[in-house]
């Protein structure tokens, strides 16, 4: 249950907003358009998570350590109870899977983003998944 009865309509709206810009999207880069709701992930984790690690860093280059960035970095990085993590790691435990890769047609340069790109922002090794993991299924 939403606790917060005026903001239900955030938890009842932005998903299905969310859908109606992932949808179309697939549809036109993915092999697979069911894998949709990958999209979004893909774009916080290659997109957002850059940004606040490059923020970081010129923070720490300016000012030394500062417990307040340190904080933001990893709080908005990892998310609330590791959910953004666990979203990561997941897209690259799929990616690892899909040997001929989510994307289709002119999009194939994005094959092995989440691996290559977005992986190391949460730990990953780069070709872990898709040669080691693969071993041990």
């Amino acid at each position: 249950e939403w606790r917060q009865k005026r903001m239900s309509w955030v938890r009842e709206n932005v998903p299905e907003l969310v859908r109606s810009f992932s949808r179309p999207l697939a549809r036109l880069m993915m092999r697979d358009p069911r894998n949709h709701s990958y999209l979004p992930w893909m774009f916080l984790g290659g997109i957002v998570t850059p940004i606040l690690f490059f923020w970081a860093l010129r923070r720490h280059s300016q000012y030394g350590l500062e417990f307040s960035t340190l904080v933001i970095y990893h709080l908005l990085r990892v998310g609330p109870r590791f959910q953004l993590f666990a979203h990561i790691h997941t897209l690259v435990h799929k990616e690892g899977h899909a040997h001929r890769g989510f994307f289709k047609g002119p999009f194939q340069f994005m094959n092995c983003t989440t691996e290559w790109w977005i992986g190391p922002f949460y730990g990953v090794v780069p070709w872990n998944y898709y040669i080691a993991h693969m071993k041990i299924h």
